[in-house]
């Protein structure tokens, strides 16, 4: 989502959620056989200046991508609630 951004506002944006999708995809890689929230992908991948709305949003077009599966389970968030957590397609990749 661009939020109406056009013209070089919006490229930067692309350019950066591509750049976020390739860290998230080289972590799930390197980390294959394990299961991750959007939390702990933001903690170890990403710095406080990332919002965890935006790893949670390239997790979920990861997954709309198939690049990445939601395992069904979810677990207690450092917020209280519940998180989903995700891993790696091993079948597309």
């Amino acid at each position: 989502k661009t939020n109406g951004l056009k013209g070089k506002m919006l490229r930067r944006k692309i350019k950066k959620t591509e750049t976020q999708d390739n860290i998230i995809m080289a972590f799930l890689k390197k980390h294959k056989t394990k299961s991750w929230t959007p939390h702990e992908v933001w903690k170890i991948c990403f710095t406080k200046s990332t919002p965890i709305t935006s790893v949670r949003r390239s997790i979920s077009d990861l997954t709309n991508d198939e690049f990445l599966v939601f395992t069904k389970r979810r677990v207690l968030s450092p917020y209280n609630g519940k998180e989903g957590l995700y891993k790696l397609n091993t079948n597309t990749i």
